[in-house]
């Protein structure tokens, strides 16, 4: 099968499928089925570009429609889709646009600006996350040590001050959750807080799915409440497998 555009991999998945869906689930569908292998470094924030942006340049003659925040259908489904999405009870989050969970702490290099390599699969191209902002929350194992907010500091900077305070030696994991959402080369866009319009409904769905995702209860299980944004995983940073292969030679070098 031929590589899909865009537009026409974003067709088809909301063709096979009789409900809307957030553009994450678009872009998930198009890597799972294969419409495209070459999907840069973001494909979820490409998908959601490309349905933007053609609904922008072509208004009611778009073959898309916007049912919901984020959430898309096909115009020709339109007078079902937005009545049968009314009575779903997903929600999506509009204030954290990306995160990550459990990252390793041994897997960066840490200096006073330390790079935070994430990526949406494997086989896609890496990016930094060192610039982003908002909360994080250190871990001890499966234990939630400490939660903190980066706004005037980077998340990368708080991080790194947590490795030579009162918690050096006391975390081992991490958990992000950003305010800026990066682009297709997988550069943070540093948009001004200010022009960001957030509803009390959106402070408080955050607030709920974030305990959610963190302290998992039991009860909480089946919940409707999805964060928007997009997750990363991490990506080890370069220069500590640079470092250990030093070492390794170094140690080789010496024992003759």
């Amino acid at each position: 099968m031929r590589e899909l555009k865009w537009i026409e991999a974003i067709e088809r998945v909301l063709k096979e499928h009789s409900r809307p869906l957030h553009y994450t689930e678009i872009a998930e569908q198009i890597l799972e089925n294969g419409y495209r292998s070459s999907v840069g470094s973001t494909p979820a924030t490409t998908v959601n570009a490309y349905i933007s942006n053609d609904i922008r340049d072509f208004g009611n003659e778009s073959i898309f429609i916007k049912v919901a925040m984020g959430t898309f259908t096909l115009r020709e489904r339109s007078n079902t889709s937005k009545e049968k999405f009314k009575k779903s009870e997903i929600s999506y989050t509009s204030i954290i646009n990306s995160y990550g969970m459990f990252w390793h702490r041994n897997q960066v290099f840490w200096n006073e600006r330390p790079d935070l390599y994430g990526t949406q699969l494997e086989t896609n191209s890496i990016t930094n996350f060192k610039e982003q902002k908002g909360i994080y929350i250190l871990y001890d194992g499966p234990n939630i040590l400490y939660v903190g907010q980066a706004i005037e500091e980077t998340i990368g900077e708080k991080l790194f001050g947590h490795t030579n305070d009162y918690l050096e030696g006391r975390w081992n994991r991490f958990s992000w959750f950003g305010i800026y959402e990066p682009d297709f080369e997988g550069t943070i866009f540093t948009v001004q807080e200010s022009n960001r319009e957030i509803s009390i409904q959106d402070i408080v769905e955050t607030m709920q799915v974030l305990l959610i995702e963190t302290l998992e209860p039991k009860q909480n299980r089946d919940s409707k409440t999805l964060l928007s944004g997009l997750e990363f995983k991490q990506v080890e940073d370069p220069d500590l497998k640079r470092k250990r292969i030093q070492q390794i030679l170094s140690e080789i070098s010496t024992s003759y």
